[in-house]
């Protein structure tokens, strides 16, 4: 009996757009390498031919996503390749690019990249990493800082991927994402019902939501990203514990659902994951979870056709294949992307994000106000984040 036809998976605007950018990375280093030599030879060149100083070990997942990255800018560069009549565009490019791939795939000798990554944060670490951030913004008036407090305090709650955090949304006490990642069958946004959790951490994802970019344009996201992970790892880090990172958290968040016994179907409905096993693959497991008494629940609302949100960059031409170039630069011309325009407020309320927090911090040191009583479980088994501690004056 034979097997039914593999289905394609229809990758959106913005993860095309990933990809070619990823791509030019790719070509910029193999020109640089590879000098005077037409581009598509350079290019598999630098994957035959790995870095003496590198390692030639890739991961599989490393793998595949290099080979995505390179099968759009080989694209491109075939169709510049067909447009001059260049006989050196029949050459069979993808197909030595893919083996080169596939005999580097392994388990590299040291760990890089999101092998590095802390995927087992305790609540001690987050603690004093929350107390340094507090500090910073409350002394120095820096948002950084004080976007960085806010994502430690609500990403172990929530569990977003940090692009997600710009189309948020909360209605009441339900909170809408778009879904950054879909695949043919997912819905296009998520619900997750906070009803369980105090103000005082809906008024934190207000305002962090509230500080994220005006816009889904993916340079301004990144140096958002950039700065909070900055803000994040270095306070972390003088806190005297281990270098976290944004998804650190996302991974507690999962492995705390677990841990408080969410099937695999809940925790995909939380997490915007189109596979239950994505969860026990790829991040960490119950061991890792924190101690807490409140929890989301998935929305009861499922998303619909009709709940159809614009599609990421899909207003400034992310959305054609990449190879789709003008014709003054038909290899590397991406439509200009606008500048950002102020964002319609969408968490209630006409108050910038300036204001929320300092309304937030004023609530935060009032009395009877310390976040700690949203941040910690039971008494003397978490940390008091919101507590001005011998610890946090030190630091």
């Amino acid at each position: 009996m034979s097997r039914p036809p593999r289905r394609v998976k229809k990758r959106s605007s913005a993860t095309r757009a990933a990809y070619y950018h990823a791509g030019r990375v790719h070509l910029k280093r193999a020109v640089s390498r590879f000098p005077g030599i037409c581009r598509l030879q350079a290019i598999v060149g630098d994957v035959e031919i790995p870095l003496p100083d590198g390692d030639p070990v890739l991961r599989p997942a490393t793998t595949r996503r290099y080979l995505e990255d390179y099968k759009v800018i080989v694209s491109v560069l075939v169709r510049v390749a067909r447009q001059a009549e260049d006989p050196r565009q029949d050459a069979p490019i993808m197909e030595r690019i893919e083996a080169a791939l596939l005999s580097r795939r392994g388990r590299p000798t040291t760990p890089r990249g999101s092998s590095r990554r802390v995927m087992n944060a305790t609540a001690l670490e987050a603690g004093l990493s929350f107390s340094r951030l507090k500090t910073l913004a409350v002394r120095n008036r820096s948002m950084s800082a004080a976007g960085a407090a806010l994502y430690l305090l609500v990403e172990p709650r929530i569990g977003l991927r940090p692009i997600e955090y710009c189309g948020a949304t909360i209605d009441g006490s339900i909170l809408v994402i778009e879904n950054a990642k879909r695949a043919d069958g997912q819905d296009l946004v998520r619900r997750i019902d906070l009803s369980a959790y105090p103000e005082t951490v809906l008024s934190a994802i207000r305002a962090l939501i509230s500080l994220m970019p005006a816009t889904d344009n993916a340079h301004v996201f990144k140096l958002w990203r950039n700065t909070i992970a900055s803000s994040l790892a270095r306070a972390s880090l003088v806190a005297g514990g281990r270098r976290l990172s944004l998804y650190s958290f996302r991974h507690i968040a999962l492995a705390t659902w677990e841990k408080n016994g969410f099937s695999a179907a809940e925790i995909a409905l939380l997490a915007g994951h189109l596979s239950l096993h994505t969860a026990r693959s790829h991040y960490a497991r119950a061991g890792s979870g924190w101690d807490v008494k409140e929890l989301p629940q998935p929305g009861h609302a499922p998303a619909h056709a009709t709940d159809r949100q614009p599609e990421r960059n899909s207003d400034v031409g992310l959305g054609s294949d990449p190879s789709d170039m003008s014709d003054s630069d038909p290899a590397f011309d991406f439509t200009p992307i606008p500048e950002p325009v102020a964002r319609p407020a969408t968490i209630g309320g006409t108050k910038g994000g300036a204001e929320i927090w300092q309304a937030y911090i004023e609530r935060l040191n009032g009395p009877g106000q310390q976040i700690a009583r949203a941040a910690q479980s039971e008494p003397g088994t978490r940390p008091i984040l919101g507590h001005q501690s011998p610890t946090d004056k030190k630091l």
